[in-house]
């Protein structure tokens, strides 16, 4: 979005890189991966090594799906000679409604793993909660053979349940 926006107020893509550099060292400082990649390159183009071929580059080394796209367009673009600054606020915008779809995902996802982990939990909070106050209700269960077997049996399928969902929350995550 800053390159794009750069570009959109009139600066030259050599210079819309540098101002991205500066943009990333401000929300990020020097521990940034990305603003010290764009150091380099912003360091090459100095040198005379096209901006475009270096921003391919770049993006190959990333190995970003939208980053690849992205510098493939600008690629093209540039030396096609098109209206590229429009072309590159489009996909900019694209990756960042990506972006933010990504991140509400992980969000859900996050709020689905709590919400395991409190159901979890209150099964066990009802039993403790029965064995203090009202023993005699969990006598017949727990006071027998059969019941006993009844609920170990529960108690196994129970602790499989709550395994799955761990399971499928964090697949659905990494994925």
């Amino acid at each position: 979005m800053a390159l794009a926006n750069s570009l959109s107020a009139g600066i030259s893509v050599e210079n819309a890189f540098v101002e991205a550099e500066k943009n990333l060292h401000l929300l990020y400082g020097k521990e940034g991966v990305l603003e010290r990649e764009l150091f380099h390159l912003n360091q090459k183009v100095l040198m005379g090594v096209a901006v475009e071929k270096q921003f391919f580059l770049l993006a190959e080394k990333i190995n970003l799906e939208e980053m690849l796209t992205f510098a493939e367009l600008f690629l093209y673009a540039k030396r096609m000679g098109g209206d590229y600054t429009k072309n590159i606020r489009r996909i900019a915008l694209r990756m960042d409604e990506a972006i933010g779809l990504k991140e509400d995902m992980e969000g859900q996802m996050a709020e689905k793993l709590l919400e395991l982990k409190i159901m979890a939990c209150v099964p066990i909070g009802i039993l403790v909660y029965l064995r203090i106050w009202a023993a005699d209700f969990l006598a017949p269960m727990y006071g027998s053979f059969y019941g006993s077997i009844a609920m170990t049996g529960c108690l196994l399928l129970y602790v499989g349940s709550v395994l799955l969902g761990v399971y499928i929350v964090r697949k659905t995550l990494e994925g």
